[in-house]
């Protein structure tokens, strides 16, 4: 079966929360999933991953034996329908999403290829949140993400805002909205009402954030200073 794009998109399409990892996305996860109407932001990445640079969809059968192996799907809950084509059986997740937490604004957060999911879904919104790339670096080695070197960090960050980049030229901007990290630490009821009206939901419904969420950013210093270097070099 060939990749195309599916005719009219669901009635109700999901959003997608991107950005590079450490990039702040599980504290804006967390902090959506508060409100009353958006459902849990699982991270997705096993849908996108699965077509990104593939001319035919996967089999689905194959894709449904073998998707319990992948972490995030297996503790997520779902189950793949292997009796759907594979597109509809990466929207019918998002259909067991809103019946299991009984909400109707259903989204996922991906950090990599994420430009792939408009053939799915092409209706889809698009959450970006950006963090200085010196942070995302520093974070990605400290967890020992990245080789444990700035360079392979910077990558991480790179391959996503490439992402980004692809995504916007194919996504209205009316679909589409950017956030930064420091902002949201900062200001976070400026910005969740920013999300909260791009996805049609009530404002002021969230408003704190989880403060053993947030990281801090790299200081002003001989650190930053050979990060800030890296990584204009990198890119």
């Amino acid at each position: 079966m060939t990749l195309q794009q599916p005719g009219a998109p669901d009635d109700a399409p999901p959003f997608f929360l991107v950005g590079a990892i450490r990039s702040g996305t599980t504290l804006l996860r967390i902090m959506l999933g508060h409100h009353s109407r958006i459902c849990r932001c699982h991270e997705m990445e096993y849908v996108a991953s699965a077509i990104v640079g593939r001319k035919e969809w996967p089999d689905a059968h194959s894709y449904a034996r073998d998707l319990p192996q992948h972490y995030d799907f297996h503790s997520s809950g779902f189950v793949a329908n292997a009796s759907l084509a594979f597109p509809e059986l990466a929207r019918d997740l998002f259909a067991q999403l809103r019946a299991a937490d009984g909400k109707d604004v259903a989204g996922a957060t991906v950090h990599n290829h994420f430009d792939e999911l408009t053939r799915i879904w092409p209706g889809a919104r698009f959450i970006h949140l950006e963090r200085d790339p010196r942070d995302v670096a520093r974070s990605c080695v400290a967890t020992g993400w990245a080789a444990g070197n700035v360079w392979a960090a910077s990558d991480i960050w790179i391959a996503a805002d490439d992402s980004w980049q692809r995504l916007k030229a194919q996504v209205p901007e009316s679909r589409r909205i950017e956030l930064k990290f420091e902002d949201l630490v900062a200001q976070p009821e400026i910005e969740l009402e920013r999300v909260c009206r791009f996805l049609g939901v009530d404002t002021g419904l969230v408003t704190s954030i989880p403060r053993d969420n947030s990281r801090p950013f790299v200081k002003h210093g001989p650190r930053r200073a050979v990060l800030s270097r890296v990584m204009r070099a990198a890119r």
